[in-house]
């Protein structure tokens, strides 16, 4: 079940349950769902009533309407789908007797089209053509796949997105054979020619890449690809491990570019393991990490090894999948009203879910001391649990960021984090009026926009009068004050906030200390405008 909806079915039975006894069921909840765009009424959407089980469906009719009747009081979630439009989500309240009206606006889906062909303008079927998103977490961003879609034997595809900015990329998979010295025609090490994997308007990687914003109920057009192939070498492996049960389950397998300009983007395909755990990968002249890595009844094991495919066959590759590393470490807290080490849990978050992967907790014990148990190599954040913030975090002696450090195979050093209750306070007002609603939504943000997700950052929602944010770690920070938005969203888009990054004000928290500080309103359409710019 999503969250969205936990707290609100959780109403709807007590509700119902409340008014079983006396309400026969009066209430009625009927509506339109139109187009957010035209505001034509749309037929046959999907309408979903979700009360205690079963949930009720109906169908809009040609008008665009819906009824459900003889309902009991209470807290309705309603859930409205139609193919070619983004989901709406809404809660209904209803009252003994009462016929409750609504309207339900859904969004169209924008639409994205075009063509792959070879360099000699030779359409290429059955290649997959991707859309991504820049995503933040910790102090890291990177590609997110947010649509994908095959060629047709015409080589043309057509994608539905919804409204927002979106690099796009072309993977195709497919061989030819290529010129080479004499071998044996079974020799797997034989040559071939590989499409080149590209990114709109054919650049290697995202970093040249033109982002293309679509719009609801719109069409791009011409995000076309021209593919040129490269040489490629059958890279043979094969997969063993110390502990037979690791490969009881699949082995999740991928073969990364080591170059920035791939983080988060595509990895070279890898077919399955035979029975025999052997595996053949197509790989082209590059600098790669080969990374294998599974999950038995819980427990982590991974193998990983840098390759350099040069233009000559390479060797055979053996991977042993090995126990992902417990990692060990002590905690201490500073201040006062400090609270007992025993109440906390120390937690690591990836910041890298391609491979899988979870967040890994662990109880810290009455001296101090706590074990993080099969901690997979890769980039991860810390949190710990109580009022206190991380002052400092130590891995083996060596400094490092709470909001994102690397593990490496043969794990970590000891980790000690330092806690402390010496927090302080921003009392937060705006230097004129906000607007008609006299609700801001005040923001605040670690002056590095690039960590924001690392916990640090927060958001309240009062009037012009302002609002105190409490327990601030000692640092520096911007100051937001929106009169619309979704703070919660806000604070975990980068991209927005730099681009009004000017119109915050600056503070600086030091331990005890407690800030006034005014900040300048962000009116509604600057916001929508940054928000255009950045989806």
């Amino acid at each position: 079940m999503s969250a969205r909806w936990s707290a609100a079915f959780v109403l709807v039975a007590w509700s119902a349950l409340a008014q079983s006894a006396r309400d026969p069921g009066t209430a009625a909840i009927e509506g339109t769902v139109v187009d957010s765009v035209t505001s034509r009424p749309i037929r046959k959407a999907e309408v979903t009533l979700r009360t205690v089980p079963p949930p009720l469906d109906v169908s809009t009719d040609g008008s665009g309407h819906f009824a459900f009747r003889s309902l009991l009081a209470g807290f309705y979630p309603i859930e409205v789908k139609r193919a070619g439009y983004r989901t709406s989500y809404l809660v209904s309240r209803v009252e003994p007797g009462e016929r409750s009206k609504v309207e339900i606006p859904l969004a169209p889906l924008g639409i994205v089209s075009g063509r792959v062909v070879e360099e000699d303008g030779t359409p290429v079927a059955r290649c997959g053509v991707q859309a991504w998103q820049l995503e933040h977490g910790g102090t890291r961003q990177r590609l997110e796949l947010r649509g994908n879609s095959g060629t047709t034997e015409a080589g043309e595809y057509r994608m539905e997105l919804e409204r927002g900015r979106y690099y796009f990329s072309a993977s195709c998979y497919s061989s030819l054979p290529a010129p080479h010295p004499l071998m044996a025609v079974s020799d797997p090490r034989t040559p071939s020619l590989e499409i080149v994997p590209q990114f709109y308007p054919g650049v290697p990687g995202p970093s040249g890449a033109t982002r293309v914003g679509v719009m609801p109920g719109a069409e791009v057009q011409g995000i076309d690809f021209r593919m040129g192939r490269t040489l490629a070498w059958t890279l043979a492996g094969r997969l063993d491990a110390t502990d037979p049960s690791a490969l009881s389950h699949r082995a999740r397998i991928a073969l990364r570019p080591t170059s920035p300009e791939f983080d988060g983007g595509p990895a070279e395909p890898v077919p399955p393991l035979d029975e025999k755990g052997t595996f053949r990968i197509a790989a082209r002249p590059g600098s790669y990490l080969l990374v294998a890595r599974t999950t038995d009844a819980g427990r982590c094991y991974n193998a990983q090894q840098f390759l350099e495919i040069t233009r000559r066959p390479p060797d055979p590759v053996h991977l042993m999948l090995a126990p992902c590393p417990d990692v060990s470490g002590t905690l201490e807290v500073e201040g006062e009203n400090a609270p007992a080490v025993e109440s906390l849990q120390v937690s690591i978050h990836p910041l890298d879910y391609s491979l899988g992967g979870t967040e890994t907790p662990a109880h810290v014990n009455k001296d101090g001391t706590f074990t993080l148990a099969a901690v997979a190599p890769g980039p991860w954040r810390l949190s710990v649990s109580g009022e206190a913030y991380v002052k400092s975090l130590t891995i083996g002696g060596t400094e490092a960021s709470p909001y994102g450090f690397e593990v490496g195979p043969g794990g970590a050093g000891s980790l000690k984090i330092v806690l402390s209750t010496r927090t302080g306070q921003v009392s937060a007002a705006v230097s004129s009026p906000p607007g008609e609603s006299g609700q801001v939504t005040y923001i605040l943000a670690l002056a590095e926009l690039d960590a924001l997700g690392s916990g640090l950052d927060r958001t309240l929602t009062g009037n012009g009068n302002g609002v105190t944010f409490r327990r601030v770690a000692p640092g520096r920070y911007l100051l937001f004050a929106f009169e619309a938005g979704d703070g919660s969203t806000l604070q975990l888009r980068p991209g927005v906030l730099k681009a009004l990054e000017s119109r915050a004000q600056r503070v600086e928290v030091a331990e005890g200390e407690t800030v006034q500080a005014t900040a300048e309103p962000i009116e509604a359409r600057q916001l929508k405008a940054a928000l255009d710019e950045n989806q």
